[in-house]
């Protein structure tokens, strides 16, 4: 039973504090914790966003000039408990009506939470009251949420998966993996005074300017008989898995630096599948394609310029394709010579070469870009029964693969 005042505020004054994991105070109780307080009240059974929308419409209010005078410096963010007040404060006799629990409030404040503390010592956490309520007067007036507010909530859910990831992948918490990111950083400092990179370089035992998954373990288990309880085969895996993007197995010093030293592990988790794709894709692109030397990247750009320049024939749209295929198959044989592409690609200022008139350079591409480009098309005429003799090219594959299709490495299973 409360004790102090029977208002909204004094219940919370009054009431219990929730306590974070580094021991610094948070919140009180809140009302939906209580079950004295129980009530059944406008949105009951709705999710806290709908319920807090709904007060607001029915009692029409506005929750940013209620909130405002907690914010006496006008930043436009304050601390959680004073957060916590100010919307007490905007909500009044309805604040118990409202029945918000403490997992309800941390779903509403981790959206607009700034920086969060990484380490013991540092400041906590200040709350963005001023977006928080934009976005809430929004969605009770429009009953639609904002861009903003989504990109916010997406985020969140982003992290939430996460964390639950790490869990059921490695069997790892976050404040487990902080302490051993932060282990692995002092590890490495110690053994070299002169920064990670040194470090690396001497665990480095092949000396080929990479790290092996076993040469980490070898060294952060392996090679310390005092490591911390929290420094164990599942964030060692941790580790190598975020660092070796391309899954090669061959960790550069600059990757496995990132992940250690990164701010917050949930973030960079969520980021992850963005990166590993990005990675591996980057591989896929730098791989070498034919005889010449050239990467999967060079042909595929030598396909977007000729791709480019040829529809623009007959004036583009659906008469481009016969438009090409007629100024390509001059002679009606279905077939062109190479050396009458490449000429093609002279004219259209694709190949480089200096202009005549002007003296100036044009295009950007080589000989060897073009002829690569015609080796994979010989290959798709191959795979589909048409004669190749590394000579003529024949007109249908080529429009085929090159102007129509989006990815003619691909096209051609390479």
């Amino acid at each position: 039973r409360l004790t102090a005042s029977s208002s909204p505020l004094g219940a919370v004054m009054s009431a219990p504090h929730i306590i974070n994991s580094q021991g610094r105070d948070i919140i009180n109780a809140l009302p939906g914790d209580m079950s004295a307080l129980a009530s059944i009240g406008l949105g009951e059974g709705l999710p806290i966003w709908e319920r807090m929308a709904v007060i607001i419409r029915t009692r029409r209010f506005n929750v940013r000039d209620l909130m405002a005078g907690f914010d006496r410096n006008n930043y436009g963010f304050i601390d959680l408990p004073t957060f916590q007040r100010a919307l007490c404060n905007a909500f009044g006799n309805q604040w118990v009506e409202l029945a918000m629990t403490t997992q309800e409030f941390r779903e509403i404040t981790e959206p607009y939470l700034t920086r969060k503390p990484q380490r013991d010592g540092e400041p906590g956490s200040f709350v963005q009251w001023s977006s928080f309520s934009n976005d809430l007067q929004l969605l009770a007036d429009t009953k639609r949420p904002t861009e903003d507010f989504l990109q916010r909530l997406m985020k969140v859910e982003a992290r939430e998966k996460a964390s639950q990831a790490l869990m059921e992948k490695y069997g790892v918490s976050e404040p487990e993996l902080k302490l051993a990111f932060a282990y692995f950083v002092e590890r490495v400092t110690t053994y070299s005074k002169r920064g990670l990179t040194d470090g690396f370089r001497r665990m480095d035992r092949d000396h080929k300017g990479t790290l092996s998954g076993e040469e980490l373990k070898a060294f952060f288990i392996d090679g310390a008989a005092d490591a911390p309880w929290f420094v164990h085969e599942r964030t060692i895996n941790v580790l190598v898995d975020w660092a070796d993007l391309n899954e090669d197995d061959q960790i550069d010093y600059n990757e496995i630096s990132a992940v250690m030293q990164c701010e917050d592990v949930l973030e960079f988790a969520a980021l992850l599948p963005k990166k590993r794709a990005e990675s591996q894709k980057t591989n896929i692109l730098g791989r070498k394609v034919g005889k010449r030397g050239l990467t999967a990247q060079d042909i595929l750009d030598c396909q977007s310029k000729i791709k480019e320049k040829l529809r623009n024939l007959g004036g583009g749209g659906n008469n481009a394709v016969a438009a090409i295929k007629s100024y390509l198959d001059k002679d009606g044989s279905g077939s062109v010579n190479r050396e009458e592409i490449k000429m093609m690609c002279v004219t259209f200022d694709i190949i480089r070469h200096k202009d005549k008139k002007t003296g100036m350079m044009k295009g950007d591409l080589s000989v060897a870009h073009v002829d690569t480009l015609l080796d994979v098309v010989d290959k798709i005429s191959k795979d589909v029964g048409v004669q190749v003799d590394g000579v003529r090219v024949d007109v249908d594959v080529f429009v085929k693969s090159v102007i129509q299709g989006k990815d003619v490495l691909d096209f051609a299973g390479l």
